[in-house]
């Protein structure tokens, strides 16, 4: 109600602000967070691993599981696909599926163009 108590609360959040852009590194992260929090009202998410770091554990796993394969080839056991093999096996099998669908049935007379279907011969 007293408009000089919110002048006072606006000064506050202006010099905040304008000192916030001396910040670095972990200082200028924490502010950002705080500023997100305050316009969204919940938490910034945060990277669960750096991405650098995630590539190289992903290029060590696959790394062993390659060398757990090849040992197991040579010990003559029979293996099941790998979880990844499988994953791109059904994306083609949808995107083949997809394809049908998009431009519905191939039609036995003719050709479309322009999505009109032309006859080439007679249908009787």
């Amino acid at each position: 109600s007293n408009p000089l108590i919110l002048d006072l609360n606006e000064a506050k959040k202006e010099v905040r602000s304008y000192g916030a852009t001396a910040f670095v590194g972990k200082q200028k992260k924490s502010f950002q967070d705080e500023q997100y929090k305050l316009l969204t009202g919940r938490d910034r998410k945060q990277p669960k691993m750096p991405p650098n770091i995630a590539r190289l554990v992903r290029k060590k796993a696959l790394a062993r599981e390659e060398k757990m394969i090849a040992e197991a080839k040579q010990a003559g056991f029979v293996l099941p696909k790998s979880a990844l093999e499988s994953q791109q096996e059904q994306k083609r099998k949808k995107s083949s599926q997809r394809q049908g669908e998009w431009n519905g049935p191939a039609p036995s007379v003719g050709f479309t163009k322009d999505g009109v279907l032309k006859l080439t011969k007679k249908p009787f």
